[in-house]
């Protein structure tokens, strides 16, 4: 049954008050210039009610988007440690201080877009633009999805344009340089040349290299447990050959709890790595291509790309398009064989 009580505002003008409470549903209310507009809203509120369609409540429409963006982020307390959710909770920071006094259901896809062609100031990439995007979809979702009583029914992010971006790099070392570089490795340091043996082998990235400790070593399985990786989920690499050797030559000996104790120290690996691109006159490259190089090697070698995504430690099969065209090549070798094997 609805009601309607008369208010005055502070300069002195009338408005209408409509409350709506049924059996059984949380009370409504909401005020209208004109007693007319609030039996509308009375009368539509009833109807709703009746067929069990969703109603935004009173509390509903005073949740922030920053009461939103608070939640989300202490719901990641196993993945705030990572790199990864860092970045997330600093790009929804951006978001909490253009849009977090804005309540969540009003949020719009025009305000999104508004304070995305701000990021886009020439000054950060496509890709950086669409990752704060990213994070900001990937909480309204989580909303949407898992806090039902906030009663977010579509998220605004969906339908903003993202902006375009580079292809992925794909700068690889070719037999000569690989040969050079590693020359070089080991005549600047043994345990950079350790740690870029194994870059190549497994096609860690350098953070996790630095992070593996012995207990994270399985000689017997040939495999090593990375924990803290960027996408905050473990996954094992191969250890398998001249590593697995520098690797079980090196434990004999070993001091630290780390694998990699001496590569820790300050900027000494990126340092030592960059003395030997210079002295085996490599041009273009840095650390990070090791792995680009690693994920390459496997591919020509047979890899498919779902194999590489799961040893690179990729979510999704995107990342690991760039090398298609060896896994390709190699699927053309292999049809070839087969057609002679049949005399085709």
């Amino acid at each position: 049954m609805a009601t309607y009580v008369p208010r005055l505002t502070k300069d002195g003008s009338k408005r209408w008050q409509a409350r709506v409470r049924l059996d059984g549903f949380e009370p409504q209310s909401k005020t209208f210039r004109t007693k007319t507009d609030a039996k509308h809203w009375a009368q539509d509120i009833e109807t709703r009610l009746i067929k069990g369609e969703a109603v935004t409540t009173s509390d509903q429409r005073r949740i922030t988007l920053e009461d939103v963006i608070d939640r989300y982020i202490k719901y990641l307390p196993r993945k705030k440690n990572n790199k990864s959710s860092k970045q997330l909770i600093e790009r929804l920071g951006y978001w909490k201080k253009k849009l977090g006094n804005v309540a969540l259901l009003n949020v719009t896809t025009d305000m999104v877009v508004k304070y995305r062609d701000i990021l886009d100031d020439g000054k950060r990439s496509g890709s950086t633009v669409n990752r704060y995007l990213g994070a900001l979809s990937t909480c309204l979702s989580h909303c949407k999805n898992e806090w039902r009583d906030y009663g977010l029914k579509e998220n605004p992010v969906f339908g903003v344009s993202r902006l375009p971006e580079p292809k992925g790099r794909t700068r690889f070392l070719t037999t000569s340089e690989r040969e050079k570089l590693l020359a070089a490795c080991k005549a600047e340091h043994q345990e950079l040349y350790e740690f870029v043996v194994l870059a190549l082998t497994c096609g860690a990235r350098s953070g996790e290299l630095h992070n593996i400790r012995w207990i994270h070593v399985n000689f017997d399985n040939q495999n090593i447990k990375l924990e803290d990786t960027k996408n905050g989920e473990t996954r094992f690499v191969p250890l398998v050959g001249e590593a697995f050797e520098l690797l079980k030559t090196k434990q004999s000996n070993a001091t630290s709890h780390y694998v990699f104790a001496e590569m820790r120290v300050g900027r000494r690996s990126r340092d030592a790595f960059a003395k030997a691109l210079v002295v085996a006159k490599i041009e273009d490259f840095r650390f990070h291509d090791l792995r680009h190089t690693a994920a390459s090697y496997l591919a020509m070698s047979g890899a498919t790309l779902s194999e590489l995504s799961e040893i690179l430690g990729h979510k999704t099969l995107a990342m690991v398009k760039r090398y298609s065209h060896f896994t390709q090549e190699h699927n053309v070798q292999l049809a070839k064989k087969m057609a002679k094997s049949i005399g085709l």
